[in-house]
């Protein structure tokens, strides 16, 4: 938030010139940026960034796993991303000689330490 803050007061201040455009549940349909490309104030050409904000969201204890209309890879990649865990997770029991009766809290710490660049549980 404090980029977006300061990016504002540049914008304000005369630094740059540009528009701010902020799009709510974009995940769900594009619909805000298609119509800004559609109806853009300048040539669309001249955008020189865009950021994006996104995350994971919770909803009433489930994640939200969204973009699959856009990204059908996505299904994929997450069932390879539990298989790599899967694997991972044997060694863990096969290394302790117990079976884990936590291994979903297991199997989420893996994948996040995975996506992230962090060192994987053993």
């Amino acid at each position: 938030m404090k980029r977006i803050a300061a990016a504002t007061a540049w914008f304000f201040a005369g630094w740059f010139a540009g528009s701010f455009i902020a799009f709510a549940a974009e995940e769900r349909g594009l619909l805000g940026s298609a119509f800004y490309v559609r109806n853009a104030p300048f040539p669309i050409e001249n955008t020189i960034a865009m950021l994006n904000l996104d995350m994971v969201g919770r909803s009433r204890g489930s994640v939200d796993v969204s973009g699959l209309e856009t990204g059908p890879a996505l299904e994929g990649d997450l069932a390879d991303a539990m298989r790599r865990a899967e694997a991972a997770h044997g060694e863990h029991e096969k290394r302790t000689g117990v079976r884990d009766e936590e291994w979903p809290t297991w199997y989420a710490t893996y994948m996040i330490a995975e996506q992230h660049g962090r060192e994987l549980p053993t």
